[in-house]
């Protein structure tokens, strides 16, 4: 029977059921316990996910609950002056605005000097070298004003030796009378 056609093999005897479909029972049964097993893998799947979905909707609901009950009570606590604030907030906020304003011209009025004094200060090594000139100079003046305090010195002490000789000499002139001219 293996070596058959399948178109050849004989039809098996056929039942008429019920709803007048000819169909042999055992296929039917087969059928049956198929849509059976079918259905139940159906119930396994199904019933948890429509007790899933139920369990989400559920907890959207009372989000969305939360949500509006949260929004309730913030416009009931809003402050009754608050349009009184925001009004002072916007003049206060105005007028930062202005000192902002103000601020970023003395800002700018102070990088200009800055630039102004970077540059000036650019000739700063030839100052330097002047006052290192300068300062060469005075420590030369320095050292003759020195050598010129030691010389009136010298000569102080030579006036003053000149002094008592001539006081020596004078002594035995005195001695003559004063002649008036």
């Amino acid at each position: 029977m293996s070596n058959l056609d399948v178109s050849q093999q004989p039809l098996p005897p056929s039942a008429k059921m019920e709803c007048g479909a000819a169909i042999d029972s055992s296929k039917m049964e087969d059928f049956v316990y198929s849509f059976q097993q079918s259905a139940k893998r159906w119930e396994i799947i199904v019933y948890p996910a429509m007790f899933a979905f139920t369990l989400l909707a559920t907890y959207g609901f009372f989000l969305i609950y939360s949500l509006t009950s949260d929004m309730t009570q913030m416009a009931t606590s809003m402050d009754p002056k608050m349009a009184e604030n925001m009004e002072i907030m916007a003049k206060n906020v105005e007028l930062m605005s202005y000192n902002m304003t103000v601020l970023t011209q003395h800002v700018s009025d102070m990088n200009t000097t800055m630039h102004q004094l970077s540059t000036k200060l650019d000739v700063m090594p030839e100052i330097l070298q002047h006052m290192e000139q300068l300062d060469n100079s005075v420590a030369q003046m320095n050292t003759s004003v020195m050598v010129m305090t030691d010389n009136t010195h010298r000569m102080q002490v030579d006036m003053m030796m000149l002094s008592q000789n001539i006081s020596h000499m004078m002594r035995p002139m005195s001695m003559f009378p004063t002649m008036m001219w």
